[in-house]
């Protein structure tokens, strides 16, 4: 009897560790996709507008071409904005986020 008391209680102390150790992994993965990734994702995209820009302003003073240049590089921006671009992606990104919270959810399928 003693044998299958401990028996049980270890494995209900390794279903537990198991458990908890779900929950920390998905946590974390979590926490890193939801606070790093857009971080980083910020970063680079306006490391590259401003490489762009600082190209942009080289060329013009360079090569001595009309202010239209500088202008063109907001084109990009304004049909983005025309087109609902950053409105679409915010939607398409929460739909994301919440696919994957409700995965973190045991025993749901979707």
């Amino acid at each position: 009897m003693g044998l299958l008391v401990w028996l049980g209680s270890a494995f209900a102390s390794a279903l537990g560790y198991s458990a908890v150790r779900f929950v920390a992994w998905k946590l974390v993965v979590y926490s890193i996709v939801t606070v790093v990734v857009p971080i980083i994702l910020i970063n680079v995209i306006y490391s590259l507008i401003e490489g762009a820009m600082s190209l942009a302003t080289t060329a013009q003073n360079q090569y001595g071409l009309s202010p239209i240049l500088v202008q063109l590089t907001g084109l990009g921006a304004w049909f983005a904005v025309y087109l609902k671009i950053p409105e679409g992606f915010s939607l398409l990104m929460s739909a994301i986020m919440f696919r994957v919270a409700i995965r973190m959810i045991p025993f749901i399928r979707l």
